[in-house]
């Protein structure tokens, strides 16, 4: 039976949880000391294979630049997008919990290295004269980001209550698992809810490309993709605790838009049934 609960219910509830352990370094969950995959990499199945080298080289041929340039132009744009979104996230935990919180410069550039010179510079002391020309490519799109960060944790106040953030769920049949940005308790609707951060610079709503069967009706889009991520952290969730999820939204917070958004994501509570069972961990034993 799912039902609407109390905070005080939430907090209760979510001891059920106590069975599911992260381990960072390794990157790998477990449920009763079982390995389990995670929400990303099941909804990651499901997006065609990116062929890198190949558009590299097509690339190539039309902007007459080498290949190797264009796959390091490439790493270097990830790279960047990930330590700003790291940061970033950390910046809304502290928020939300009440806590000052100093641009992780140190972490920034370790991050850095590790995915584009990791034998070379590990403690990433010269990566950014090495590969950006002595300037921090990150902090601007932080400082842009966090801005619009603190607008939306002002306009929350008196309306969602933080449960939550960071927090790791699972689900023992399917043995899959997550980590979901934030579980806040909506005062107005009496509704758990839940919510991720994407720092993207930009958020696609449609295309033309369909993703992989079983989801082969929905696109290559980041509202789909992460309609689908959401719908499965509410499907663990609900099972799992028996309190009905309300809204799953999308906080996006870019450095090139004026505002952040909140976008709602589709119910797809079916699609994400299915996906779980077919590429979750049981499918593996």
């Amino acid at each position: 039976m799912i039902s609407n609960a109390s905070i005080q219910e939430v907090f209760e509830k979510l001891d059920v949880f106590n069975n599911v352990k992260f381990y960072p370094g390794p990157h790998q969950y477990y449920i009763d000391e079982r390995p389990a995959i995670s929400v990303t990499s099941v909804v990651e199945k499901l997006i065609p294979k990116f062929k890198e080298k190949e558009q590299a080289a097509e690339k190539s041929l039309e902007l007459g630049i080498p290949a190797e340039q264009i796959l390091l132009d490439w790493a270097k744009t990830n790279c960047v997008s990930t330590a700003k979104g790291s940061a970033v996230h950390e910046y809304i935990e502290h928020g939300l919990a009440g806590k000052h919180f100093d641009y992780p410069e140190a972490a920034v550039r370790k991050e850095l290295a590790r995915k584009l010179c990791p034998n070379d510079d590990p403690d990433g002391v010269e990566v950014i004269g090495r590969f950006f020309g002595g300037v921090d490519p990150v902090y601007p799109l932080y400082q842009k980001c966090i801005a619009h960060a603190d607008r939306f944790l002002s306009d929350l106040r008196g309306r969602l209550i933080p449960i939550k953030s960071e927090f790791v769920m699972g689900h023992p049949e399917f043995l899959v698992t997550g980590m979901c940005d934030q579980i806040f308790f909506n005062k107005k609707s009496g509704q758990v809810e839940i919510w991720d951060w994407k720092t993207n610079t930009k958020f696609s709503m449609k295309s033309k490309f369909q993703l992989n069967a079983p989801c082969a009706h929905l696109t290559q889009c980041k509202l789909d993709e992460y309609s689908l991520q959401l719908s499965c952290y509410k499907e663990i969730f609900q099972d799992m605790t028996g309190i009905r999820v309300g809204a799953c939204t999308i906080c996006w917070f870019s450095e090139a838009q004026d505002r952040y958004y909140p976008i709602q994501c589709y119910n797809l509570s079916r699609e994400a049934r299915l996906i779980m069972e077919a590429f979750g961990g049981c499918s593996m034993q």
